[in-house]
Protein backbone atom coordinates (compact mmCIF):
# COMPACT_ATOMS: atom_id res chain seq x y z
CA UNK A 1 0.00 0.00 0.00
CA UNK A 2 1.15 3.74 -0.98
CA UNK A 3 0.33 6.95 0.47
CA UNK A 4 1.10 10.63 0.46
CA UNK A 5 1.67 12.15 3.29
CA UNK A 6 1.65 16.48 4.34
CA UNK A 7 4.08 17.29 7.00
CA UNK A 8 3.57 20.75 9.13
CA UNK A 9 6.27 21.57 11.21
CA UNK A 10 8.88 19.80 8.50
CA UNK A 11 12.27 22.63 9.24
CA UNK A 12 11.87 21.95 13.07
CA UNK A 13 13.58 19.30 14.70
CA UNK A 14 11.55 16.22 14.89
CA UNK A 15 9.80 17.68 11.72
CA UNK A 16 13.22 17.37 9.28
CA UNK A 17 13.88 14.05 10.90
CA UNK A 18 10.14 12.92 9.88
CA UNK A 19 10.47 14.35 6.19
CA UNK A 20 13.71 12.26 5.62
CA UNK A 21 12.34 9.06 6.21
CA UNK A 22 9.17 9.75 4.21
CA UNK A 23 11.40 10.75 1.71
CA UNK A 24 13.32 7.36 1.88
CA UNK A 25 10.57 5.45 2.11
CA UNK A 26 9.46 3.30 -1.25
CA UNK A 27 5.86 3.28 0.30
CA UNK A 28 5.49 7.26 0.28
CA UNK A 29 4.64 8.79 -3.12
CA UNK A 30 4.56 12.31 -2.02
CA UNK A 31 5.35 14.64 0.81
CA UNK A 32 3.59 17.67 1.00
CA UNK A 33 5.40 20.12 3.43
CA UNK A 34 3.89 23.56 4.88
CA UNK A 35 5.97 25.98 6.03
CA UNK A 36 6.43 29.71 7.14
CA UNK A 37 9.58 30.48 4.83
CA UNK A 38 11.67 28.99 2.32
CA UNK A 39 14.44 26.24 3.21
CA UNK A 40 16.72 24.42 0.87
CA UNK A 41 18.32 22.08 2.93
CA UNK A 42 16.12 19.24 1.73
CA UNK A 43 16.87 19.82 -1.80
CA UNK A 44 19.86 17.23 -2.14
CA UNK A 45 18.24 14.98 0.17
CA UNK A 46 17.69 11.37 -1.22
CA UNK A 47 13.71 10.82 -2.41
CA UNK A 48 13.40 14.99 -2.76
CA UNK A 49 11.87 14.88 -6.26
CA UNK A 50 8.54 13.57 -4.12
CA UNK A 51 8.89 16.74 -1.78
CA UNK A 52 6.68 19.80 -1.81
CA UNK A 53 7.09 22.81 -0.35
CA UNK A 54 3.97 25.53 0.30
CA UNK A 55 5.19 28.66 2.07
CA UNK A 56 1.52 29.38 3.77
CA UNK A 57 0.83 31.78 6.03
CA UNK A 58 0.00 29.95 9.69
CA UNK A 59 -3.13 32.29 10.58
CA UNK A 60 -4.45 30.78 7.33
CA UNK A 61 -3.68 26.99 8.03
CA UNK A 62 -6.77 25.33 8.27
CA UNK A 63 -7.60 26.53 4.35
CA UNK A 64 -4.06 26.23 2.98
CA UNK A 65 -3.53 22.64 4.62
CA UNK A 66 -7.58 22.13 2.88
CA UNK A 67 -5.99 23.57 -0.51
CA UNK A 68 -1.92 21.62 -0.35
CA UNK A 69 -3.00 18.33 1.13
CA UNK A 70 -5.67 17.45 -1.20
CA UNK A 71 -4.88 14.00 -2.17
CA UNK A 72 -2.77 13.01 0.81
CA UNK A 73 -3.81 9.94 2.91
CA UNK A 74 -1.82 10.89 6.84
CA UNK A 75 -1.27 14.09 8.16
CA UNK A 76 1.57 15.12 10.48
CA UNK A 77 1.33 18.02 12.82
CA UNK A 78 4.76 18.37 14.25
CA UNK A 79 4.88 22.30 14.78
CA UNK A 80 5.79 23.88 17.93
CA UNK A 81 7.34 26.89 19.96
CA UNK A 82 11.03 26.37 19.70
CA UNK A 83 11.45 27.96 23.11
CA UNK A 84 8.52 28.04 25.25
CA UNK A 85 9.78 29.09 28.46
CA UNK A 86 10.67 32.22 26.13
CA UNK A 87 6.81 32.64 24.74
CA UNK A 88 4.13 34.28 25.65
CA UNK A 89 1.07 32.04 27.01
CA UNK A 90 -1.08 33.36 23.92
CA UNK A 91 1.75 32.56 21.65
CA UNK A 92 2.13 29.15 23.26
CA UNK A 93 -1.68 28.38 22.50
CA UNK A 94 -1.91 29.61 19.37
CA UNK A 95 0.52 27.25 17.78
CA UNK A 96 0.00 24.29 19.86
CA UNK A 97 -3.58 24.75 19.79
CA UNK A 98 -5.25 26.87 17.18
CA UNK A 99 -2.99 26.14 14.70
CA UNK A 100 -2.72 22.40 14.96
CA UNK A 101 -6.33 22.45 15.17
CA UNK A 102 -6.98 24.53 12.01
CA UNK A 103 -4.37 21.91 10.74
CA UNK A 104 -5.90 18.87 11.53
CA UNK A 105 -9.21 20.02 10.62
CA UNK A 106 -7.94 21.03 7.41
CA UNK A 107 -6.28 17.63 6.54
CA UNK A 108 -9.53 15.90 6.99
CA UNK A 109 -11.37 18.10 4.89
CA UNK A 110 -8.97 17.58 2.36
CA UNK A 111 -9.38 13.63 2.51
CA UNK A 112 -6.57 12.54 5.24
CA UNK A 113 -7.80 9.36 7.15
CA UNK A 114 -4.85 9.36 9.65
CA UNK A 115 -3.78 12.70 11.64
CA UNK A 116 -0.65 12.28 13.97
CA UNK A 117 0.32 15.16 16.47
CA UNK A 118 3.52 15.71 18.23
CA UNK A 119 2.84 17.34 21.62
CA UNK A 120 4.94 17.27 25.03
CA UNK A 121 5.58 14.40 27.40
CA UNK A 122 2.97 14.98 30.18
CA UNK A 123 0.83 17.38 28.29
CA UNK A 124 -2.06 18.15 31.07
CA UNK A 125 -4.05 20.76 31.28
CA UNK A 126 -4.40 20.89 35.04
CA UNK A 127 -0.91 21.01 34.65
CA UNK A 128 1.13 24.01 36.55
CA UNK A 129 3.83 23.73 34.42
CA UNK A 130 2.26 26.74 31.45
CA UNK A 131 4.03 24.45 28.35
CA UNK A 132 2.60 21.47 29.42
Amino acid sequence: MTYAATVIGATGAVGEALVRELLTSAACTRVVALVRRQVDFFATARGSEKLQFHVVNFRDTENATRQHAAGCDVAFCTMGIGQPRKATHEEVHRVDVEYAGAFARGAAAAGASHISLLSSVGADPASRARYL
